[in-house]
């Protein structure tokens, strides 16, 4: 399923993090956690490199080559343990977050923080299902969008959905990325208006064995 990607090296974190915090520095979400753009710059770099490391030890992340063109994780629900290895992440993602105090209004960043609650709330619906597959992490480099490196991370991780006939989860915070997905197979299960006008979140799914069961409207 993941042959032609490569496994997560300690020796792709640095560029996968700079990636991924320059992917997401326009994200709808840390516009509105960060808005001032000189401080937010600084705090994805921060924020991604711990984010790598404990995504890494809860899911299997991928890289499509060496040169880190494009990066997902896929995290299978029902099997997560706490191991040393997310117990050292998460210490030094809580070190590291000691020196952004001064850039971040403490009062101010928890008040907009426990709003986000919702969506937590909301995916917990598709924990309490059979086991499936999370998708996370999912951004191209720039210099390397249109080259078919989505599809090729998409689609590995959608065979293995389709080989375990379960189904796949995951969030977003554009519109623009859920037509993307939906040109996968995957269909938008949720709209989430965080703040009115500003932050809206998606989540999709890709079902195609109707293995969710909706007891109630989620």
């Amino acid at each position: 399923m993941y042959e032609a990607l490569t496994r997560l090296q300690k020796k792709h974190r640095q560029k996968a993090s700079s990636m991924l915090a320059d992917s997401f520095f326009d994200n709808p979400l840390f516009l509105y956690l960060f808005p001032d753009e000189r401080k937010r710059r600084r705090i994805l770099q921060n924020v991604y490199r711990g984010t790598v490391e404990i995504v890494d030890a809860i899911s299997e992340v991928y890289v499509t080559s060496d040169r880190v063109e494009g990066i997902f994780a896929v995290r299978r629900t029902g099997s997560q343990a706490f191991t040393p290895a997310l117990y050292k992440a998460i210490f030094k993602t809580m070190f590291r977050s000691l020196l952004l105090i001064k850039d971040v209004p403490l009062v101010s960043f928890f008040k907009k923080a426990r709003k986000l609650s919702i969506i937590s709330k909301r995916m917990a619906f598709y924990e309490s299902q059979k086991p499936h597959l999370v998708l996370d992490m999912v951004a191209v480099d720039k210099k390397y969008r249109g080259r078919q490196f989505m599809s090729q991370m998409i689609r590995a991780a959608l065979k293995e959905a389709d080989i375990r006939r379960t189904f796949c989860v995951l969030e977003t915070e554009t519109i623009e990325n859920v037509r993307i997905y939906e040109h996968f197979g995957f269909q938008l299960s949720q709209s989430i208006e965080v703040i009115k006008g500003q932050l809206t979140v998606y989540i999709l799914v890709y079902d195609p064995y109707q293995q969710i069961t909706y007891a109630e409207k989620p």
